[in-house]
């Protein structure tokens, strides 16, 4: 059976915004030798994204996630953020968490409605777990920007955790 796409029949759609992040995470694509040639911080244009999503009229929800990114730190996130509530779409954000202050993430929640999801990565339950993965990373900091985010916002907030061989047994 061969479905066609057309613009209508897109209802979902996955961005990695721009080709930036503040971690070093040891499977991140832009550790690999593909990802090392690609152009750094390179972003999509804001004018461009929103005409491209102005051509999907059902557009139901908006997943950034970035496999080379941190979608924290593309310049116009709460920009994106505002036009996609004001479609009424629903946002699944995630986020290495290591990005900007207290002040920023706690003004960032209430961009977010309660059909959202936003994941903060953790992978652990102490620094030394969690730099593991997410090399040049700050656990304290992603449990703190989370709080303050948390307690702005009416999106579902998710402590994500990446399980390997050497966290196992830290789930709990």
């Amino acid at each position: 059976m061969i479905t066609e796409f057309t613009p209508d029949t897109v209802y979902s759609i996955e961005l990695g915004l721009i080709n930036k992040c503040v971690l070093s995470c040891r499977m991140c694509l832009r550790q690999e030798e593909i990802g090392k040639q690609l152009p750094k911080d390179v972003s999509i244009e804001y004018t461009q994204l929103i005409k491209f999503m102005d051509a999907l009229p059902n557009l139901r929800q908006l997943d950034l996630v970035g496999s080379v990114s941190e979608p924290t730190l593309y310049k116009e996130i709460r920009e994106l953020v505002l036009y996609a509530k004001g479609r009424n779409i629903q946002i699944r954000f995630s986020t290495n968490g290591n990005t900007f202050s207290n002040k920023w993430w706690a003004e960032f929640g209430p961009l977010f409605g309660p059909d959202d999801v936003v994941r903060f990565a953790v992978d652990g339950s102490t620094q030394e777990i969690h730099e593991r993965y997410r090399v040049g990373g700050k656990l304290s900091k992603v449990l703190s920007n989370h709080r303050s985010f948390k307690q702005t916002t009416k999106a579902r907030t998710v402590l994500q955790n990446i399980i390997f061989a050497y966290n196992i047994d830290d789930q709990d």
